[in-house]
């Protein structure tokens, strides 16, 4: 998929739905590009030693590629698979490893229903953080399927947006809520996502195995 990013009016028939999309939008950064790539609005860019605040809720997937997250919590290592929640109003910072590059996923979340009746399930201790999903098709799936509706701007789909919010948060919050799985299950994950992210190099399977026993 081509970079496409996209930044949505105000929308008051959108916010009466209680759920509002600024922007939502792909980029694939190669190894040594500039980070952020040129054409954000000014209230959505930002500068790497600044950094920003935003008021809406972010979540940013990142399948594959290595890079950091910086909020006033702390500093983050991300990682294939990684997702980055951003709680609202919060300052962050966050960048691509000049040596990787990465794929990211994004969208932008306002709205009553968010901060009255998910904002406490999406942000149990009321900060941002960085949670380990793996390599996952039905997320990428959600975010592409968003970008479709976006750029077909056809009639009502800012409600069909607004589903497939519910759909991204409910997919997140199960994956925060939910019990680690069994030793062998992540250790399967871990390995798939090494494999993914040295599909053009050549790896040494019996190195791989002994390293993870």
């Amino acid at each position: 998929m081509d970079s496409f990013f996209y930044y949505l009016a105000e929308d008051t028939e959108s916010e009466q739905w209680g759920i509002y999309v600024p922007t939502c939008g792909y980029q694939h950064i190669f190894p040594g590009d500039n980070y952020p790539l040129e054409g954000h609005p000014n209230t959505y860019n930002f500068n790497q030693e600044i950094g920003r605040t935003l008021p809406d809720c972010s979540i940013i997937y990142v399948p594959t590629g290595r890079g950091t997250l910086e909020t006033k919590s702390g500093k983050w290592e991300v990682n294939p698979g990684d997702v980055m929640v951003l709680y609202p109003g919060e300052w962050h910072k966050y960048t691509p490893s000049v040596d990787t590059g990465w794929e990211e996923y994004w969208m932008g979340i306002r709205g009553e229903v968010l901060s009255n009746r998910i904002l406490k399930d999406l942000f149990p201790e009321n900060r941002s953080y960085v949670k380990q999903l793996g390599y996952q098709e039905e997320l990428i799936f959600l975010f592409s399927q968003s970008i479709k509706l976006v750029k077909r701007n056809s009639p009502g789909f800012r409600k069909i947006l607004a589903g497939i919010v519910l759909q991204l948060v409910a997919y997140i919050i199960s994956h925060v809520n939910q019990e680690l799985g069994s030793r062998e299950e992540q250790l399967c994950k871990k390995v798939i996502d090494f494999i993914r992210e040295n599909l053009n190099t050549e790896v040494d399977f019996k190195k791989l195995a002994s390293d993870h026993h």
